[in-house]
């Protein structure tokens, strides 16, 4: 039975380290972001993805175990939690593997917060984009727009708003 506790604990720990590293790129996704970086935030978001299910294998795996030490465990297929299993152990390995567990709780509600900055920071910033884009469509007027030859044109249909010939 000592197996599958030391399994789940460096299961755990490992992903700490990989959420770990997830915040680390999402920090850095923050800079991206204010300085419009789509390129390295593209570059982010892909490290994050391979990341992510490299932690998905890690939860299948940690499932599994659990599974076998709470032969007993919650019906309908859904996996042990750590207190299921915490109850189902002695109480100095339990506290351990509880301790570990609510430092990945910590790490995970952390980075929750910094992804859901940085979602409002995306946000802020196609809204930003969408005020500048709506504002020089609004300021098109007969005298704003230049024809394909650079000319400026006095009928706005089918002319440009930045003259491209320079």
């Amino acid at each position: 039975m000592a197996d599958p506790i030391l399994g789940i604990e460096k299961l755990l720990r490992d992903e700490i380290d990989l959420y770990s590293r997830l915040y680390a790129l999402e920090e850095s996704k923050s800079g991206a972001i204010i300085d419009k970086d789509g390129r390295l935030m593209e570059s982010i978001s892909r490290e994050q993805e391979e990341l992510l299910s490299r932690v998905e294998g890690l939860e299948e795996a940690r499932s599994r175990l659990g599974r076998e030490l709470v032969e007993n465990g919650p019906s309908g297929g859904t996996p042990p939690t750590l207190s299921d299993v915490a109850r189902h152990m002695g109480e100095e390995p339990a506290k351990g593997l509880v301790s570990v567990g609510m430092e990945l709780k910590a790490l995970l509600t952390k980075l929750g917060s910094l992804h859901k900055t940085n979602k409002r920071l995306i946000e802020d910033n196609l809204e930003f984009y969408d005020i500048l884009l709506s504002g020089l469509k609004n300021t098109a007027s007969f005298s704003a727009g230049y024809s394909a030859g650079g000319l400026e044109k006095p009928r706005v249909s089918g002319s440009m708003i930045i003259n491209k010939t320079v």
